[in-house]
Parts: structure tokens; sequence; C-alpha cells
């Protein structure tokens, strides 16, 4: 159940990304400010995107994303990037600042497991193809040889 709320959490989070992006875009002041809103935009929709479904071809470019403290170091850095001095940007900052630290906290939790998308919930408790997702989550960054391990508990 809290990996739900958490994930349903993220989503919002993806949101204030891109809405800031967008807010951000008029009016025009450089091309800087314009290269910065589009991509705050894409970070959105991928944020939402890998909290629904993370793609197969997606897991291989973005492994910290599947470690609660990845995920946390990622919104915390975004967090700060879209933090304004007041109003929406503040707001948002903050929201998505706060949220990357609680999952930076869950990280050092053994009892809450790794975060999984979505529409992997389902099969990783069935042991079906979200098993492979969380198997990859427990093979060396070095690329050596996989050794199955248990899932925490």
């Amino acid at each position: 159940m809290i990996n739900i709320v958490l994930v349903i959490l993220g989503v919002i989070a993806g949101v204030f990304i891109l809405v800031s992006g967008a807010m951000g875009i008029y009016p025009l002041h450089s091309i800087n400010q314009v290269v910065l809103c589009l991509y705050f935009i894409l970070i959105g929709l991928a944020v939402i995107v890998l909290e629904i479904a993370m793609p197969a071809a997606w897991v291989s470019w973005l492994g910290f994303y599947s470690r609660w403290a990845g995920k946390g170091a990622f919104f915390i850095f975004f967090g700060f990037l879209i933090l304004g001095p007041a109003g929406y940007g503040l707001v948002a900052g903050i929201y998505v600042i706060v949220l990357g630290a609680v999952f930076i906290v869950l990280h050092f939790i053994n009892k809450v497991p790794p975060p999984v998308p979505l529409t992997r919930r389902n099969e990783v408790s069935s042991g079906g193809a979200g098993g492979n997702y969380q198997r990859y989550n427990d093979q060396p960054a070095s690329g050596g040889a996989y050794q199955a391990t248990s899932p925490r508990k």
C-alpha cells in the first residue's frame, strides 16, 4: 500500500517538474531559458512514465531510478533546479526536494522494498516478468557475473 502512495507522490513530482518547464517558456528571455524549460518538460514526462511503467529499454540507462537513494538524489537535483523565489516555483521545488529526501531515508529502511513501477507490481508479487526487473537491480554495476540474491524483507 505504501508503495502505491509513493508512486502517486512521484507522479505528482513529475507533474510539478513538467508544469515548471511549461510555465517558464513564456515570456522568452533567452535561448538558454527555452532549452532548460524544454528539458524540464521532457524530464517531467519521463518521471511520469517511469513511475507508471519503466520501459525495458530504459532500465539499462536509468538503473539509478530503481533504487530509493538514486531516485531521491534525482528528485533533489531537479527540485533545486525548479526551485523559485516565490509562488509555484517555491512550492514545487520544496515538494520535489522533500520527496527526494524521503526517498533517500527509505533507502536505509530495510522493511521497504525497492521501488517498482506501478504496472509491474502484480508481476513482482506473482513472480512474472517483474521478477526479472527485480533481479536486474541486484546485478553488480561493474558488469560482473550475476549472482542471485534473495529480495530484502
